[in-house]
């Protein structure tokens, strides 16, 4: 058994270039057949990535520990694997445009006026504390179809349920779910990176999750960057269907192109407008109303709200005429739940 000692001024500099460098997520890459070089160079040699088999500190030096049956070139990095997704949100979907609503410049202000960090340190989330963040005036409305909608948030998790990774990324007009840069995969840090269930999260539609479990491969230094791609529009068959839930399938539909159900404005996994007994499920209109407006129908709350289920900017529970604001209530109980009140949409887990 081998063990790497660094300070933690070294650390601070690994953590500048990469912020998921913490110690549970290190890994060693040897490169073989090269000389002793003070950096790693792609191509230099052979690679072989090293898991470790634990981690210290004590008095400003860390160590992770690891075997190797020979000696050479070893560097220390972080595990990450990089997914690409596609899905739609209910409440941000046009039927016309076949894709997300175009970001208004009015969208685009309230992003950047209140979500410049990720919005999911909740407890319906986990209460992920996750550091994800942009630079104000990130958020940008243009005539492309590449602009950022909102945050998400992916889980990773094993076929008993255990979290492998967690982490806020964008979701933009195309459906297209992207890292921090708008553009690039997204980057999964985390150990025991394999077959796992990916679950696509927001704040106010219901969760989905792979079909079929998926197989995410750590990046190697200095080796070809494998990429899982999934897209969640193409069948229903893209989300996991669980057969005991009967009130709905996993993913709305709109002209073949499968969706995520909005309405979930309490983060229950549920959406209704009126409240059922047995069991009691709580309605999401009530939820508006009474938490978000204050019990006031005449309200308008302007700004970033799970109450927003259009994603305009706005909650109301009654649609408003001069400014016209539409009622976030009516578009649950006409377009999520077809206009029967005593309809239920349930998250498939």
């Amino acid at each position: 058994m081998c063990s790497f000692f660094y300070l933690n001024s070294e650390l601070a500099a690994l953590r500048a270039f990469d912020s998921a460098a913490i110690f549970n997520h290190l890994r060693v890459t040897m490169q073989a057949g090269t000389d002793c070089l003070p950096d790693f160079i792609p191509g230099s040699g052979s690679n072989t990535e090293i898991s470790q088999l634990g981690s210290g500190s004590d008095n400003e030096v860390n160590w992770i520990k690891f075997n190797t049956t020979s000696f050479s070139n070893f560097y220390i990095h972080s595990t990450k694997s990089l997914l690409t997704a596609k899905t739609f949100l209910q409440g941000a979907y046009s039927t016309g445009l076949g894709r997300h609503k175009d970001v208004t410049p009015a969208w685009a202000n309230v992003l950047n006026t209140y979500t410049l960090r990720q919005p999911y340190n909740t407890t319906a989330f986990g209460s992920y504390a996750g550091t994800e963040s942009v630079s104000p005036g990130f958020f940008t409305s243009t005539p492309g179809n590449t602009d950022i909608v909102d945050w998400i948030l992916i889980e990773t998790k094993t076929s008993a349920g255990s979290l492998v990774a967690r982490r806020a990324a964008f979701i933009r007009e195309d459906g297209m779910i992207v890292d921090l840069d708008g553009v690039s995969p997204v980057a999964m840090y985390g150990q025991g990176f394999g077959i796992n269930n990916i679950f696509i999260r927001h704040r106010n539609h219901l969760s989905i999750r792979t079909g079929l479990q998926q197989l995410l491969t750590p990046v190697l230094l200095g080796n070809s960057r494998p990429l899982l791609s999934y897209d969640f529009t193409t069948g229903q068959n893209r989300a996991y269907q669980n057969t005991a839930i009967t009130s709905n399938a996993a993913m709305s539909q709109s002209n073949g192109v499968y969706i995520m159900w909005g309405g979930n404005a309490n983060t229950d996994g549920y959406v209704r407008v009126t409240t059922l007994g047995l069991p009691v499920i709580p309605s999401d209109a009530a939820y508006i109303l009474g938490s978000i407006l204050g019990g006031n129908p005449n309200f308008t709350y302007s700004g970033y709200s799970n109450g927003d289920i259009n994603m305009d900017g706005h909650a109301r529970s009654i649609s408003q005429a001069l400014p016209p604001i539409p009622s976030d209530v009516s578009f649950i109980l006409g377009t999520i739940l077809g206009g029967d009140p005593n309809a239920t949409r349930r998250e498939h887990k």
